[in-house]
């Protein structure tokens, strides 16, 4: 401020006119939404090339100075327009009643209460081989110790062991992390996180699993995310094959950043790849075996005792795979 006042003074004394003042501007509440917007993508979206691709730095010129706002929802058009350029259909604009209910999901996938369905049905085959069909609806931070509890409850080992994460949407990572390492050897990988700074991230398995028994996993077209990161770490590692549709494609981690009008920003923070190196994401996991449909519901007869529905459902399960 000396140094200003300094130089002011003297620009004066020597008939100098100072140098002229920076202008100070005023941004509307919309363009400080949109700024805001703009400014979370920059600083997190994880493909710095895509960026460079669809020009983000020259967006804030566009979006900030050649377009003028009149309400918030024509700033909020601006901002789904803006980030629709990154052709992410996970990097979005989100309502503040959407908020509240991912919020929710984020919540109950990180509970240790969270309602997992996992549920183990056995059978034996007409030629004396023992089956089981593991069920998880839902992978939540309880889901590793039931699928142990369950495993440790059957009397002998199953001569083959069938996962069914049909219309498993996903959940915590971590836990599908965990989970994946029941099945395999100590040191494999199950899954690696690459951002848009720092070295890859590399999760392996802590212990050796169980790398004996058979397993085949029952996938749909919502067998999605966390429960597509079991489904990389068990293939890629020969541990199992899959049976059913090809996987959702969910391939990719978010974060959320709250803007000022109380919506907020889904931005796509890191990828994962599969052990093999290969990202899912948009394309998912073909089956190894295609089923259009195969058995989902226990038998809903009164007359059928429970031993009978679970060995039903079981040899069903296996009888519509193995005719393919």
């Amino acid at each position: 401020r000396r140094a200003a006042l300094a130089l002011a003074a003297s620009s004066a004394l020597l008939g100098a006119p100072p140098p002229p003042a920076r202008a100070v501007v005023e941004l509307s509440e919309e363009q400080l939404f949109v700024a805001q917007a703009w400014g979370s993508v920059k600083q997190a979206y994880f493909d710095a090339k895509r960026l460079a691709e669809v020009d983000w730095e020259g967006k804030r010129k566009r979006y900030l100075r050649e377009i003028s706002y009149r309400t918030m929802a024509e700033a909020r058009a601006a901002v789904r327009e803006m980030v629709a350029t990154l052709d992410d259909r996970w990097t979005r604009l989100i309502s503040a009643e959407e908020l509240a209910l991912t919020a929710g999901r984020y919540i109950d996938a990180g509970s240790a209460d969270a309602s997992d369905g996992v549920e183990l049905l056995t059978a034996d085959t007409t030629g004396g081989r023992k089956l089981a069909l593991l069920r998880v609806a839902r992978i939540s931070k309880g889901t590793p110790g039931r699928v142990r509890a369950a495993l440790a409850g059957l009397s002998t080992p199953p001569d083959e062991l069938w996962i069914d994460l049909r219309g498993n949407l996903g959940g915590s990572f971590s836990a599908a992390v965990e989970i994946a390492g029941i099945f395999l050897a100590r040191e494999q990988r199950i899954v690696a996180v690459r951002r848009r700074n720092g070295p890859l991230e590399v999760f392996n398995a802590l212990e050796d699993g169980n790398t004996e028994m058979p397993l085949h996993l029952l996938v749909d077209r919502n067998t999605a995310s966390a429960a597509e990161v079991l489904v990389g770490a068990l293939r890629d590692n020969d541990r199992a094959d899959l049976r059913g549709e090809r996987t959702y494609g969910k391939g990719v981690i978010q974060t959320v950043v709250k803007l000022s009008d109380g919506s907020a920003l889904e931005v796509t923070v890191a990828r994962y790849e599969t052990p093999s190196g290969r990202s899912i994401n948009k394309s998912g996991f073909e089956p190894d075996v295609q089923l259009s449909s195969c058995a989902a519901q226990l038998p809903a007869s009164e007359s059928t005792s429970r031993a009978e529905a679970e060995r039903g459902l079981v040899l069903s399960v296996r009888e519509s795979s193995s005719a393919k």
